[in-house]
């Protein structure tokens, strides 16, 4: 066969070769790292308590309190009932940015000891909170904080709950902390 004995034929083997190679290398690099990325970002999330501030992104949050019910709502026209129960969790969010940020509910979830999460109520907002402190797509001016509610439908016979906020919402979420809801 006279095309292995040409030199253009070798050369465009060893180009194949050392870019399989090349490559191949690259993605063993990146699995090596991503753990050890990992592991740091757990490292520096703290767990605060009922009472303490927490910061995350460009908020500072505090849990002030919880309760739980089975049915929320004041208004006798506008009440919502559940076989579970409703977990209230009573927030303050303060902006630490120069510019305004959003808040909203879908920046928080409940996470029991079996890693079960739980979403908040899309439509908890109307039920629990009044008009100054919705927590539904909110603005929160610069050195503000907003105290509002966040509703969760969640089973009676849950356990180590621990509330976990996200920094922003859409492109500006990415870091969480974590809040023991002692429960």
């Amino acid at each position: 066969m006279k095309i292995f004995k040409k030199w253009w034929f070798w050369l465009i083997v060893i180009v194949v070769i050392v870019a399989i190679a090349g490559a191949s290398g690259k993605k063993d690099n990146q699995a090596s790292v991503s753990p050890s990325q990992e592991q740091s970002a757990e490292k520096k999330e703290q767990t605060a308590k009922i009472g303490e501030s927490t910061t995350v992104g460009k908020f500072e949050v505090t849990v002030n309190g919880i309760k739980e019910n089975k049915t929320i709502g004041e208004n006798e026209f506008l009440q919502k009932k559940t076989e579970n129960q409703f977990l209230i969790v009573d927030v303050s969010v303060k902006n630490l940015d120069k510019d305004s940020r959003t808040v909203d509910t879908s920046m928080f979830k409940i996470i029991d000891d079996k890693g079960s999460e739980y979403s908040p109520l899309s439509d908890g907002d109307l039920y629990v909170n009044s008009s100054e402190n919705k927590m539904f797509l909110s603005e929160i001016n610069p050195n503000i904080a907003k105290k509002g509610n966040v509703v969760f439908e969640i089973p009676a016979d849950i356990s180590g709950l621990k509330l976990q906020v996200a920094s922003g919402i859409g492109f500006k979420a990415g870091e969480s902390a974590t809040i023991d809801l002692g429960k």
